[in-house]
């Protein structure tokens, strides 16, 4: 029949030639737009000669050029097309003013002319062939081959993955972007990470990394977004990554590397940023409730045991008189005192742990023993559970230097140290700069807190115990 038509079956097509081509669309597909501005349809086409299907790349100026959608099943004949070498494989490519004829016999079967009889044979075959459990597997619509960290197990191997930015790696390379990322699945050997502070940030989730080398421009799709403005990659961003290649390490370990353009050696991939109801931030975060993960910044930071605790409101803690209680909750620091950060550590009685005054006492004990540097400070948290829906929490003494992993004797009130103190505080939020709030870019945390009634005093008061990031 091929004769007939006068195109070529798909078997005998080979690079470097044009050739008329009569097959069946195997996959649905979707008009995008490229970088340079023109429409492209990808489709993957087979008949009864193919071995393998042979992808065709339609480009077209104009909306009226091209179809916005085809689905699987749907014949198409193509006359003119320039078939090209592509990854060892023929590939046919598509321009304006090439003749296309697409058949959807989705509806019916139309006899008149002997294409449209061809037409109907072709989807008579695909129909009954894919019908078949038995169908050859390059009949079948293509699934993405989409892997969790744990099934990278192969060297350059294409596939897809969702994860979690855990850190991005600072003073690269203007032309490379790296990442360690997750999605809570143990990686065969995780990838060894040199630089202490970037080790502490990672700890709990360092047998489940992957180092991620983003080329090119960082393309990005943002189709996924509500706000375009919001495709940045920065820690705790849900990414869906597509063609990512596996690239294996000398210590057994495997990373991924992702070039946006394609060549001989990538067939170019994407990343997306995924909003955090995603069905696959979903999972990911089921992942990270069942394996009790926190955040820490060390292992002997404050326990992970606290984050049983039955999760409540502000709201609800404020309507509880039952002192101790422990409390664990969402919420965002709104607020700190004191005011300025190198002000968080103060001469602290040896006795109670509180302030000295002015006149080189203790506030509580009147006591004038020497006293030693020590971390206080509280921050003001809030949550949309309610009106006035906020907790002041105290974090001071041993707790805090668990929490900020900083002994407050290191604090010289320098630009070193200080830097050191906005770096540890960052897991929580950014400390403002000059003519900007004190608190910037406040992420959503998992706080437990214990109330505490002091002796004389018939306020309850709130002091920290463990924090754990809420990545979304």
């Amino acid at each position: 029949m091929s004769r007939e038509t006068k195109t070529t079956y798909i078997r005998d097509v080979r690079a470097g030639n044009r050739a008329a081509l009569f097959a069946v669309v195997r996959d649905d597909s979707a008009r995008k737009r490229t970088k340079t501005g023109d429409l492209n349809l990808s489709l993957m086409l087979v008949d009864p000669s193919a071995e393998s299907p042979i992808r065709s790349n339609c480009f077209a100026r104009t909306a009226a050029d091209l179809p916005e959608t085809v689905t699987s099943g749907t014949v198409v004949k193509i006359e003119g097309a320039r078939i090209q070498e592509f990854n060892g494989k023929p590939q046919a490519v598509i321009y304006a003013g090439t003749k296309m004829r697409f058949f959807d016999l989705s509806r019916g079967v139309f006899e008149d002319s002997l294409d449209e009889q061809y037409a109907a044979m072709l989807h008579e075959w695909f129909r009954k062939r894919t019908a078949k459990s038995s169908a050859s597997s390059f009949l079948q619509p293509s699934r993405r081959n989409v892997l969790t960290i744990s099934e990278i197990q192969e060297n350059r191997v294409f596939f897809d993955l969702y994860a979690q930015v855990m850190h991005v790696v600072s003073g690269t390379r203007d032309d490379q972007l790296i990442l360690h990322v997750t999605d809570f699945t143990l990686a065969k050997t995780p990838p060894t990470i040199s630089d202490g502070d970037e080790k502490a940030l990672l700890y709990p989730v360092a047998d489940r990394l992957l180092k991620v080398t983003i080329w090119d421009d960082f393309s990005t799709d943002s189709s996924a977004l509500d706000n375009s403005n919001s495709n940045v990659l920065v820690r705790g961003n849900f990414v869906f990554f597509r063609n990512l290649q596996s690239q294996a390490q000398g210590n057994g370990s495997f990373d991924a590397v992702l070039h946006n353009e394609r060549t001989e050696r990538s067939i170019g991939g994407k990343w997306t940023l995924l909003d955090h109801t995603h069905q696959e931030a979903a999972k990911i975060r089921k992942r990270v409730e069942y394996l009790q993960i926190t955040k820490n910044r060390n292992d002997d930071a404050i326990t992970r045991t606290p984050m049983h605790v039955t999760k409540v409101s502000i709201k609800d803690i404020l309507q509880t008189e039952q002192v101790p209680t422990r409390f664990r909750f969402e919420a965002k620091v709104v607020d700190h005192l004191p005011v300025r950060i190198e002000d968080f550590a103060r001469v602290l009685c040896g006795y109670c742990d509180s302030s000295y005054g002015s006149d080189g006492k203790c506030s509580e004990c009147n006591g004038s023993d020497t006293g030693s540097l020590g971390f206080v400070f509280s921050f003001l948290l809030g949550d949309d559970s309610g009106h006035d829906s906020f907790l002041p929490v105290v974090v001071s003494g041993t707790d805090a230097m668990r929490f900020l992993s900083f002994d407050p004797a290191d604090l010289k009130r320098d630009v070193v140290s200080l830097n050191k103190l906005r770096d540890a505080l960052g897991s929580l939020f950014t400390i403002g700069g000059p003519g900007q709030p004190r608190v910037m870019d406040a992420k959503r945390t998992m706080f437990c807190v214990q109330s505490v009634r002091p002796e004389k005093d018939p306020v309850i008061r709130y002091k920290l115990i463990a924090t754990e990031l809420v990545w979304y």
